[in-house]
């Protein structure tokens, strides 16, 4: 009885309690757990795209910025190949204008010991200033191949000219050259001046077309090609052209880019070989000699001659001059009311600056021939221009 009055009494609580927590006055009954359910075949379509979409886009993101990353670099790859390969041809040219620019002559001597002429200075190996190009370095060195062991002499002919040049980008680049002589004499043209400052009052008749012996100008027969009729290093070169000049031929009066010809190392050759050469222009008709004045030459009587005439410094002509061959004037030349000057051949008037270099009050005329200075050349080697034999990038 106990036990049914304990179990009677604790029920009603049970139940209070349980009315008590439901909202509606009734007692809660729990719901029974859900029944799993399989998703259907559009429900799984859509995840399927919805993780297909995510990974594409990923995919897409990363293919791009690849690409991005690649086109950037090929930008910078191409613009250094651009920098690159301008500054090889600044390089290029730097060289191609510093061999336009040696000295027609033997040896490179000159150019390893520089302008001073002293070994072991600062401009040993230094081209001329004329060379010089922004941001680019050029010098000279002895050929490797030398048999000559001093560095400063040139014992075969030949030099390595080294172009250093920097660009954008700090591009940089070396070219090297390989440099010799000419095989032919240098002809630069039938008169060649080193100066342009003329006083021509006289006529003067200047043929480029090859003459042989005994032609008259206008009327060439030799077999080479026709040179320039006049040439100087100085723009001004076409001011050769003035009232009292006539072209026989027509060839062009040019300005060459060439230093032109040293004229000392040719007279120094000339002392080096001794007799049989004359001190002096001999009078008179003769046959083929080869003259060297040390000085100044003052012709007063009628010549009629062959060979080679190199007179250190000037020239003064007061009679007929009939001359064959090459005739170097390293001053200047002067031909008075009473003279003339006739050259089959070449004639080269370097100029000293101490007056015009050609003045003529008498008829002047120069017609190239290639026999005459075969002539010459055959006994006593003129000089050769600078030739570019290979060249070679280094970086």
């Amino acid at each position: 009885m106990d036990a049914l009055a304990s179990k009677s009494v604790a029920s009603p609580d049970s139940l209070t309690e349980r009315l008590a927590r439901s909202p509606a006055g009734h007692a809660a009954i729990p719901s029974p757990p859900p029944h799993p359910r399989s998703l259907t075949a559009e429900q799984r379509t859509q995840g399927t795209a919805l993780v297909t979409t995510i990974v594409l886009t990923a995919m897409i993101v990363a293919l791009t910025t690849i690409g991005l990353l690649m086109a950037r670099s090929d930008l910078v790859l191409l613009g250094n190949l651009r920098d690159g390969t301008a500054t090889y041809y600044r390089a290029h040219a730097a060289i191609v204008r510093s061999v336009a620019e040696i000295t027609a002559g033997y040896t490179f001597d000159s150019l390893l010991v520089g302008a001073d002429g002293a070994p072991g200075t600062a401009d040993d190996g230094a081209p001329p200033a004329s060379t010089a190009m922004p941001g680019c370095g050029v010098r000279a060195v002895d050929d490797p191949d030398d048999p000559d062991p001093g560095p400063l002499v040139d014992g075969n002919r030949r030099i390595r000219l080294v172009a250093e040049c920097s660009g954008p980008r700090n591009a940089r680049r070396e070219v090297e050259c390989i440099v010799g002589r000419n095989t032919a004499p240098f002809v630069p043209a039938a008169l060649y001046l080193g100066r342009t400052d003329l006083d021509v009052s006289a006529p003067v008749t200047l043929d480029g077309a090859d003459h042989s012996p005994g032609d008259l100008p206008g009327m060439s027969s030799g077999p080479d090609d026709p040179v320039p009729a006049a040439a100087s290093p100085s723009l001004e070169a076409q001011l050769l052209l003035g009232p009292n000049v006539r072209n026989g031929s027509g060839e062009p009066i040019v300005a060459l880019p060439t230093a032109g010809i040293d004229t000392n190392a040719f007279s120094a050759r000339l002392l080096s070989m001794g007799p049989p050469f004359l001190a002096s222009l001999p009078e008179g008709v003769f046959g083929r000699a080869f003259i060297h004045t040390t000085g100044g030459a003052t012709v007063t009587s009628p010549v009629n001659g062959a060979g080679l005439l190199v007179v250190d410094e000037h020239l003064e002509i007061h009679a007929p001059v009939d001359f064959s061959g090459v005739v170097v004037v390293g001053g200047v030349l002067q031909v008075g009311a009473t003279g003339a000057l006739s050259v089959s051949g070449l004639l080269w008037v370097r100029g000293d600056g101490s007056g015009p270099a050609i003045s003529n009050a008498g008829p002047l005329t120069i017609v190239y021939s290639s026999q005459a200075v075969a002539e010459v050349d055959r006994v006593l080697p003129l000089p050769r221009r600078a030739l570019a034999l290979s060249e070679r990038e280094v970086f």
